[in-house]
């Protein structure tokens, strides 16, 4: 998309770098919330001994930051990140893998979203 508004040659791999760069300073030094409520959701839900993953489009060395720091990770044994299927959204590989890694099939999962996106 880039590409046709801006004539010049540019190397999207460094663009990609640089934003990755600011990302991860932004994660480390930044304050990250939670949705109100999340953490009585996953006591529940760990209480009635439901199994439970993660699975994310976030690349696993970001994910794994965002998790600890909102001390989500310690809640889910299994995550699934960008980094362990080919197809992001809208494709389903995401929460199919986590399906498999839970040793639950698809149909009898529920998939609870944590962004704030509306359409």
């Amino acid at each position: 998309m880039i590409r046709k508004h801006i004539k010049e040659k540019f190397d999207g791999g460094e663009i990609q770098k640089i934003q990755e760069k600011y990302f991860y300073e932004w994660l480390i030094n930044g304050q990250i919330e939670t949705k109100s409520g999340l953490f009585e959701l996953l006591e529940y839900i760990e209480s009635k001994g439901i199994k439970r993953a993660i699975a994310t489009g976030r690349i696993r060395r970001f994910a794994e930051i965002i998790l600890s720091k909102t001390k989500i990770m310690e809640h889910f044994s299994i995550i699934v990140t960008g980094d362990d299927y080919i197809n992001g959204k809208p494709e389903p590989d995401a929460f199919l893998k986590a399906s498999e890694l839970l040793q639950v099939k698809p149909e009898e999962c529920l998939v609870l979203e944590d962004s704030n996106y509306r359409n």
